[in-house]
C-alpha cells in the first residue's frame, strides 16, 4: 500500500467514480482513492488501489469509445464503442503451466485476457457502468444488463501464443 500527498488545488487528470481518481503515467492507469483522514486541511492524501497495465495503448487504439468503466475489485476495466461494442479488458491472472513467447524466448507466468460483447442493437450506447459482478449498459431504447465473468481457459492456448 502506498500513499501520496498532493496539493488540494492539483485536479484529477480523469475521474470515472466519485471515490477513485485515475492518473496517467506513461501508458499506465493507475487507479487512487483519497485515504479518510486526510493529514494536513491544505493536502490530500492518496492510496494507490490498483494498475491497468498499459491501458494507454488500449484507449488510444478505440476510435470509437465513448465510456469506461471498471468494477469495485478492479479486475477488469470495459469500454464502449459509440455503438454496439463493448470491449472488456481483464488483469493479468496466472496460467497452469508457463508458456514461452517464441519470438523472445521468454517465459510467461501469467496472462491477460480480453472479451467482446457484442450487443443485439444497433442502437447509440449512451450509458455502461459496472454494478457488482454486472456491467450495465444503456442503449436508446435497451437495457442490457451482463454478468462480468472471468473468461474460460482456451484448450489450445499453448499452440496459439508460441
Amino acid at each position: 500500500m502506498r500513499v501520496l500527498s498532493l496539493p488540494a488545488s492539483l485536479p484529477p487528470l480523469l475521474t470515472l467514480s466519485p471515490t477513485h481518481t485515475i492518473y496517467t503515467l506513461r501508458f499506465d492507469r493507475l487507479i487512487w482513492h483519497p485515504v479518510a483522514k486526510q493529514p494536513q486541511p491544505n493536502k490530500r492524501a492518496w492510496e494507490h488501489v490498483a494498475t491497468f497495465n498499459a491501458f494507454g495503448y488500449v484507449q488510444a487504439s478505440k476510435q470509437q469509445k465513448k465510456f469506461s468503466t471498471y468494477p469495485s475489485d478492479f479486475s477488469c476495466v470495459a469500454i464502449s464503442d459509440c455503438v454496439k461494442h463493448i470491449y472488456i479488458y481483464r488483469q493479468p491472472s496466472a496460467i497452469l503451466s508457463p508458456i514461452r513467447n517464441r519470438i523472445t524466448g521468454r517465459e510467461v507466468a501469467s496472462i491477460a485476457k480480453q472479451q467482446l460483447i457484442s450487443l443485439e442493437s444497433t442502437a447509440d450506447i449512451i450509458g455502461l457502468k459496472a454494478a457488482g459482478s454486472r456491467f450495465v449498459i444503456l442503449a436508446k431504447q435497451t437495457l442490457y444488463v451482463v454478468q462480468n465473468t472471468a473468461v474460460k481457459s482456451i484448450p489450445h492456448l499453448r499452440d496459439l501464443t508460441e
